[in-house]
């Protein structure tokens, strides 16, 4: 069975932020939503109660040419504005959220889920939390939504060390330094979250030193953990970017 993308429900009022995509069945029209599984793709098409589609505020969308079926690979919705956003796979999507991060952390709230999304360190999300709390006029509120919050985040020793790896990979600055940095990493790969899979590909695509040394066995290594293990899907301009 296949499904036709109808509209988005608003998840929120304000802009930026995520939207939830509806679909439509290809041969009697009604509506459903996707479930995606492990490895981003859709488990199954669960259907939305009649009584439900008008509580969704369900907003038409046209221009989306192709259908999904269960086996395809998850879509998600991210809109800057009412009128500017994406709708595609999540490689896409983590790819549009990086290039207008500066305007989406202008929201706390957008920029929580934005940072979430794409994959974050351990001291980016605790400031994106502490930061979403102020709207929480009472203290004790306040107080509770962030300690519930910052309890998720895993956040032992390793992880630290893994954060600031990444963050020095980002940054090097030559050849010697990528590699001791890249031999470091690699004695944590157990320790790996799934956050980490994301943070240090995208620290090693912006890394301007991988382009010229990308055809290094220890360095194509790495990269290809991070894609194996961490189940990574990247776009065209990213995998042209490895090939060097």
């Amino acid at each position: 069975m296949e499904f036709d993308l109808f509209g988005y429900a608003a998840a929120a009022m304000g802009h930026p932020h995520f939207r939830i995509p509806v679909f439509s069945h290809t041969d009697d029209g009604s509506l459903y939503v996707q479930n995606i599984g492990e490895g981003g793709v859709i488990e199954e098409f669960r259907p939305i109660a009649h009584e439900e589609v008008k509580k969704l505020r369900i907003e038409n969308m046209d221009g989306h040419e192709g259908s999904l079926e269960v086996g395809s690979h998850g879509h998600y919705a991210f809109f800057l504005h009412p009128s500017e956003g994406i709708f595609s796979d999540r490689p896409a999507v983590e790819d549009y959220i990086e290039a207008n991060m500066d305007f989406i952390s202008r929201s706390a709230t957008a920029n929580l889920q934005a940072l979430r999304f794409i994959g974050c360190s351990i001291s980016e999300e605790q400031a994106a939390i502490d930061r979403i709390s102020l709207i929480f006029k009472n203290a004790e509120v306040r107080d509770r939504f962030v300690a519930i919050e910052k309890a998720l985040i895993r956040a032992g020793e390793e992880d630290e060390k893994i954060d600031k790896l990444i963050d020095r990979l980002h940054a090097s600055p030559n050849f010697a330094s990528t590699h001791d940095i890249i031999s470091a990493l690699n004695r944590y790969k157990t320790e790996f979250q799934p956050r980490h899979f994301k943070m240090a590909m995208r620290a090693f695509l912006n890394n301007t030193q991988v382009y010229w040394i990308s055809g290094d066995d220890d360095v194509q290594g790495f990269a290809r953990f991070l894609i194996d293990t961490g189940n990574l899907r990247l776009s065209e301009q990213s995998e042209s970017k490895l090939k060097g």
